[in-house]
């Protein structure tokens, strides 16, 4: 008992001291050393991870090493504030305040809802995760995402979240209301929502999600693994306060929707949907394959006066029951809708339809389509005013064995990933390039790489995944943390200079284990000659640089 509460009041300073400056707060399953959370050898236990996350303030960080999590034992829900950073995936191997990381990693970092260890999550009636600002009459607000400070969660799994709530498209594992949230390499994993969609719902938020994974999620009405919707959670033309939603790098495998039966209940968009007028959805190199819906839009259903922005993905494997009327069985397009498509792959096993059972259906003459080609399509009810472009394959014909012959999925750094024939090679990558500038698309949405990170080559395919794709050129890929002025100079066969930096610099690999350890100043050259060829993170004081050479 004295120890818990020592616990306590050791994460109550560290919380009062961050209310003026940011601070950062390092978490383990089960503590170490005196568990203040000011190092991995103080790292804070599991237990206080929640209380302590509700309590940051804008640029305040938590770092959380491999394990599994239970974020409130008590309620088994958590509340994430604006402007914070949380990062999972740590290996044990950790020390003082180092925070490089590189992903994938070889740890999994989970968050689940799971409480007493049934298999089902013990969230009830309200999101496993809320990311909520000020609100005021229910979910209701009164500003927008513009008003608040970034959210930027990474290298970590949320899974088995269980809703059951009465309330419609409410969130089960996550629920952001007029957010600003970005998320890298986060999973949603075997997460349900018994009433309405959405295992993630997003409301006039802004969310950008890369290199994610939705695997074996369920709903029971539209988007099982991800909704969008208006700030209020309304669908009026009137209203202004939409999201925008950035898909990038991603990966949807079996997110369906329940069928308790086959009537005329209408439901739309089995991974994804993006409700009537709730903003505009970027899509790029991400594949989705596995959903089922009954009525309309099995990969996704983007509603009345949407947009959607569709660019190097594959979708395929995306299924309809309710033969009476598909309405686009991968992709629905409603009523005044705009739809931007390049480079695409929506193909599925069985076609062959025709009409309004077509895999893929832009719903009126009132819809805007703009391709700029080197799309595959399979079937197509397209009753806009636009054409196909003379690069655009469509054809009823284009099935799964068509487009991708005997090749079958594969994982490549833990995304699965498929790709199309060689005969479909000749996709101009500075043509998509081009497109992707003439549609203003968003600056940090890249067009001439994959669904894995490798650049393309000058002629590459159409789809999320070329085999052909190479790795990052050899020098400094990205930098965390500038926090000092310590930079690395490419001399080329793995040596580097060193400026702005005197001390210890330490060298990790991908899973977080130091490889390397060498005391320099400036001027001095770093030799990583002696470590085999990859990508590793350089570390001095509280700077990262990582390398590939």
């Amino acid at each position: 008992m004295k120890k818990s509460a020592t616990r306590l009041a050791l994460l109550a300073s560290i919380l009062a001291a961050g209310s003026a400056n940011a601070e950062n707060y390092f978490f383990s399953v089960n503590g170490a050393g005196d568990q203040d959370g000011t190092s991995w050898e103080n790292a804070a236990p599991g237990d206080y991870l929640a209380s302590t996350v509700a309590g940051l303030n804008p640029g305040d960080c938590v770092y959380i090493q491999g394990g599994t999590y239970l974020p409130d034992r008590n309620t088994g829900l958590w509340d994430i504030p604006q402007g914070v950073t949380i990062v999972g995936g740590f290996g044990t191997d950790m020390k003082g305040t180092e925070t490089a990381i590189t992903y994938p990693t070889a740890t999994e970092t989970v968050f689940t809802a799971d409480i007493d260890g049934d298999g089902k999550g013990d969230n009830g009636q309200r999101a496993f995760i809320v990311i909520a600002n000020e609100l005021t009459d229910g979910w209701k607000g009164d500003k927008t995402w513009q008003n608040y400070q970034k959210v930027s969660i990474s290298g970590v799994t949320i899974r088995d979240a269980y809703y059951t709530g009465e309330s419609t498209y409410k969130g089960s594992a996550l629920f952001a209301v007029q957010a600003n949230v970005e998320f890298n390499y986060v999973k949603f994993i075997d997460n349900v929502t018994t009433v309405g969609g959405g295992v993630v719902c997003c409301q006039g938020s802004h969310v950008v999600f890369r290199d994610c994974t939705w695997r074996n999620n369920k709903g029971t009405n539209a988007g099982a693994a991800l909704i969008a919707r208006q700030h209020n959670g309304g669908s009026s033309e009137a209203e202004t306060r939409r999201g925008i939603t950035i898909i990038d790098r991603c990966e949807f495998t079996d997110n369906t929707v329940a069928e308790p039966d086959n009537s005329s209940v209408a439901r739309y968009g089995g991974a994804i949907a993006l409700a009537d007028w709730a903003g505009t959805m970027y899509i790029n190199n991400t594949s989705v394959t596995g959903s089922h819906i009954s009525w309309a839009g099995a990969m996704g259903r983007f509603g009345t006066g949407t947009t959607l922005y569709s660019t190097n993905n594959t979708f395929y494997d995306c299924t309809c029951s309710y033969d009476v009327r598909h309405s686009g069985s991968i992709i629905s397009m409603g009523d005044k809708s705009h739809l931007y498509a390049l480079n695409t792959i929506s193909v599925n096993p069985v076609d062959g339809f025709e009409g309004m059972l077509a895999s893929n259906f832009i719903q009126t003459d009132l819809c805007t389509f703009d391709t700029k080609g080197y799309n595959v399509w399979g079937s197509t009810f397209n009753n806009s005013s636009t054409p196909y472009a003379a690069t655009d394959n469509v054809s009823k014909d284009n099935t799964t064995a068509v487009v991708f012959g005997t090749n079958e999925a594969k994982e490549v750094n833990g995304t699965r990933v498929i790709a199309p024939l060689e005969s479909f090679r000749g996709v101009v990558l500075a043509d998509i390039e081009a497109a992707a500038a003439a549609w203003d698309m968003p600056a940090d949405i890249d067009v001439t790489v994959d669904q894995t990170g490798a650049k393309r080559p000058a002629s590459t395919v159409p789809g999320a995944y070329d085999i052909l794709a190479t790795k990052a050129p050899a020098g400094i890929v990205s930098v965390a943390d500038n926090t000092s002025a310590f930079t690395l100079k490419a001399l080329g066969a793995g040596r580097y200079m060193v400026a702005g930096a005197e001390g210890t610099a330490s060298v990790f690999d991908l899973s977080g284990r130091k490889v390397l350890e060498a005391n320099v100043a400036d001027g001095d050259v770093l030799d990583l000659s002696v470590l085999a060829g990859g990508v590793c993170i350089v570390n001095a004081g509280r700077k990262s640089v990582k390398v590939a050479f």
